[in-house]
Parts: structure tokens; sequence; C-alpha cells
């Protein structure tokens, strides 16, 4: 007996491997500046190298300067990498947070502790609150 998987598709593309991405009307390949990380709608984000966030779609490969981190909570196109919002339908970075987020609702906001608290050894309980992610501090440039 064979089995298959099926993955349902809410875009159009679909990345069956980290570092392809092809688009479901034709096929035709995408070509992304890295590796895919995650899809929302029309977009890819991808990420290179050196850490640097790009999305790809429909309206071409967009840097996303100030967003790093490993990926985390989601809700429709917002989508958090440590304590950084990004909303992938424009696709622009919204800024950070103090602490990673739990929860984000659709306009970016966060739910985050309003302690400090040490994830690994403990559960957060409370108390909780709501916050707008604020802009990023510029990236500093490296000099060899």
């Amino acid at each position: 007996m064979t089995m298959t998987s099926v993955r349902f598709v809410d875009g159009p593309y679909v990345c069956p491997i980290r570092e392809i991405c092809v688009a479901v009307d034709d096929g035709s390949p995408l070509p992304l500046q890295g590796g895919s990380s995650v899809t929302a709608g029309t977009n890819v984000l991808a990420v290179d190298s050196d850490g640097t966030f790009f999305t790809t779609g429909r309206q071409g490969i967009v840097r996303l300067p100030a967003a790093s981190g490993r990926p985390g909570v989601r809700n429709g196109a917002i989508r958090t990498f440590d304590t950084t919002i990004i909303d992938l339908a424009e696709p622009r970075v919204l800024g950070e947070v103090e602490r990673r987020p739990m929860a984000v609702d659709l306009t970016g906001r966060a739910l985050i502790s309003a302690r400090r608290v040490n994830y690994r050894f403990e559960w957060n309980i409370g108390p909780l609150r709501w916050v707008t992610p604020q802009p990023a501090a510029p990236a500093h440039i490296r000099r060899p």
C-alpha cells in the first residue's frame, strides 16, 4: 500500500522543500533569496545565509532589514520571529516587543507576560498584557 501526504495550500505557491517554491497554477519556480521559511497568501518569507529576511511574491523580492530570530506564533499573515513581528501581507516589519509573544492578533499586537519569565523552567500563568510592537532600532553596518 502506498501512502501519500496531502498539503492544503492557502496561496499561489507551494514549497515542497526548504529551498524551492513553485507556482501552483503553472508549476514555474519562484526565485528565492535564500531558503523558504513560511508562506502567507501571495508571499514567501526566505532567510539568506547571513540571516537577512526577504519576502518573495508577485511584487518581487523585498528585503526586511530589521527581521531576525526563530519562527514563533502566527495569526493570518502576522508572524513572529523571537520578538520581531512581521506582516507578510504588506510585507513589512511591524516592530519589536520586549518578550517573546504567546499570541498575536490580526493587527500585530502581541500578548506577552507582564513579568520576565525563564521559558525553559517556568510556565507563564500571568499577568499578561497586549502590547503594540515598537519600531526596531536600525541595524549596525559591519565593516571588515
